[in-house]
């Protein structure tokens, strides 16, 4: 087995986790990439592994606390990382990491989270991504409702930071490694200041305790995020802020106002302003204070038409030709596709096209980009969409609200079809693509008649003997229904 200073080796087993790989190590613990062999699902597993308490492992690999004056705080406060474990275990948000379990083994505690594809800000930060701001104001107002649900429920993250902040594949920002317990240590142990993240934390968590903390301290830490990403930097610590006010009435920090003039709205500046007041009491006291001093609807990233021009249109045409969709399009009837009254339109990176829930009476085509077809609370794709795809058919033609959303993967330009552009565009145009849709549906009804026949196959294997339960009856006795719901959930297509 593969051995990594202080972690686990790489093939050790932990209940049903096997350990595949170390993706990160602080001061407190050690998280590792693992595999669920019994669901043959890759996890995130955090183990409890303070090195400010002098932790290190024996022979067995178990973990060992050798000084006896740090072994009954090591013990409190394993107690407290299991605690907290099972507190944000209860909370159900797309931007809070999800608790699938939790363990003690080898003298400490584990706990196993879904472990999601993507990479931190701070790794989008250092590549130039994520500095505009409508970017910025995505991150910040995804992560001002996830933080409510925390403090509604007295919860305070007290470490975010870039670091701590992922970026999923579908952009959507997810917060880790909370920090309320390092917070107990470090007061338990005087190390305030090797605990805390220089420029993210803000004053009461250098000289107040626990009580001093609220809403407001995460509220400066993210403001902090936000002033990293306009600026470049981390703002000025605040002892060193505190220094400067102190001894030459100054404050050192440049404002985001300043600093970003060039670059932002001043909405914008200001609000980081507000949130990295030095004094708790001059930052908003909640999520919802400090979201009254913005405008969220202006930042929400929209679908939009492409513009009217002839190099647009050309560009289009360019789009429309080189998909097999339109291959027995005439090029009059593409031209009359991309012409100016056609619903021709485009998108960033992250936006909603179609939302779970809703009812627009349309179906889409898409000419360039990609997309994802994503059930709202589950991160993990249904599938992905290139060019050439049709999606939201099945709701246009039901009239039935969607049941999945589609949000883009990249910049995106898709035609949106509804009844009133199929009249415009006149009977043959029309007759073409019922055609190109019929002939979709029946590949998928295809891929399901054969989905049905492999559980069939695997219904009949199932009861051929091997598995009965105690009153003779076979185990699994799958219904037509069960069988065809089996299928389309297996059919992601089928969910839009």
């Amino acid at each position: 087995m593969k051995k990594t200073d202080n972690a686990l080796p790489v093939d050790s087993v932990l209940h049903q986790y096997r350990i595949e790989d170390v993706l990160g190590r602080g001061s407190f613990g050690i998280t590792y990439l693992a595999t669920d062999t019994i669901l043959d699902m890759k996890v995130a597993i955090k183990e409890f592994f303070p090195i400010i308490f002098g932790a290190s492992r024996n022979s067995d690999m178990d973990v060992i606390v050798q000084d006896p004056g740090k072994k009954e705080l090591y013990d409190q406060n394993l107690e407290k990382f299991v605690s907290e474990g099972r507190r944000i275990a209860r909370f159900r948000h797309e931007c809070i990491v999800r608790i699938i379990s939790f363990f003690k083994e080898k003298g400490t505690a584990y706990l196993v989270m879904e472990y999601v594809d993507g990479e931190s800000l701070q790794a989008k930060f250092k590549k130039g991504e994520y500095k505009s701001e409508s970017d910025l104001m995505g991150i910040l107002l995804h992560l001002m409702k996830a933080l409510q649900v925390l403090h509604n429920e007295d919860f305070i993250h007290r470490d975010i930071k870039p670091d701590n902040i992922f970026i999923r594949k579908d952009s959507i920002p997810l917060l880790l490694d909370f920090g309320s317990s390092r917070q107990v240590i470090s007061e338990q142990t005087g190390n305030l200041t090797t605990m805390l993240t220089p420029g993210y934390a803000p004053f009461e968590q250098y000289f107040g305790g626990i009580r001093d903390h609220g809403p407001w301290t995460d509220i400066y830490s993210l403001a902090a995020v936000l002033y990293k990403g306009v600026t470049g930097n981390a703002p000025v610590d605040p002892v060193t802020r505190s220094n400067g006010l102190l001894h030459k009435k100054v404050d050192p920090l440049v404002p985001a106002m300043v600093a970003g003039r060039n670059n932002y709205s001043r909405l914008f500046l200001g609000s980081i302003d507000r949130g990295l007041a030095l004094s708790a009491e001059d930052r908003p006291k909640n999520m919802e204070e400090w979201l009254q001093h913005l405008s969220p609807e202006k930042y929400e990233r929209k679908v939009t038409t492409v513009a009217d021009t002839e190099n647009d249109r050309n560009y289009v045409l360019q789009a429309v030709s080189s998909l097999s969709f339109f291959s027995n399009f005439s090029e009059y009837e593409k031209k009359r596709i991309v012409s100016s009254h056609t619903r021709i339109q485009k998108c960033e990176s992250g936006v909603y096209i179609i939302r779970e829930g809703k009812t627009d009476g349309s179906f889409y085509i898409l000419l360039s980009g990609s997309v994802s077809v994503l059930k709202t609370g589950n991160p993990i794709p249904l599938s992905e969409l290139g060019p050439g795809a049709i999606f939201g058919e099945i709701s246009f033609l039901a009239n039935s609200p969607r049941t999945a959303n589609v949000v883009s993967n990249e910049a995106c330009i898709f035609v949106q079809v509804d009844k009133s552009l199929m009249d415009t565009l006149g009977g043959e145009i029309r007759e073409k693509i019922k055609d190109r849709i019929i002939a979709q549906l029946l590949r998928r009804m295809a891929n399901m008649s054969q989905l049905i026949h492999n559980i069939n196959l695997a219904s009949q294997a199932i009861t051929g003997g091997f598995i009965k339960m105690d009153d003779g009856k076979d185990k699994i006795d799958m219904s037509e229904n069960e069988k065809t719901r089996t299928v389309l959930e297996l059919s992601p297509e089928s969910q839009v």
